[in-house]
């Protein structure tokens, strides 16, 4: 899942952006940061995937 972050910017005190950040549901209501999934992942050669996939998700929230 990805989720937004704003950033606040500190000179003008506004949130004028933000930053996606990564998160497995683990199926049980909590999710598991990518410190924990991503070297699994690197492991089984599967960050060709996630990064695709981060990437359309990416794309289909900004165009939303």
């Amino acid at each position: 899942m990805l989720y937004q972050q704003p950033i606040l910017n500190l000179a003008n005190g506004t949130i004028d952006r933000c930053e996606l950040l990564l998160r497995l549901p683990d199926g049980r209501g909590t999710m598991i940061t990518p410190d924990a999934f991503l070297p699994v992942a690197e492991r089984f050669g599967l960050m060709l995937q996630i990064d695709t996939w981060v990437v359309q998700e990416a794309i289909r929230f900004v165009a939303a």
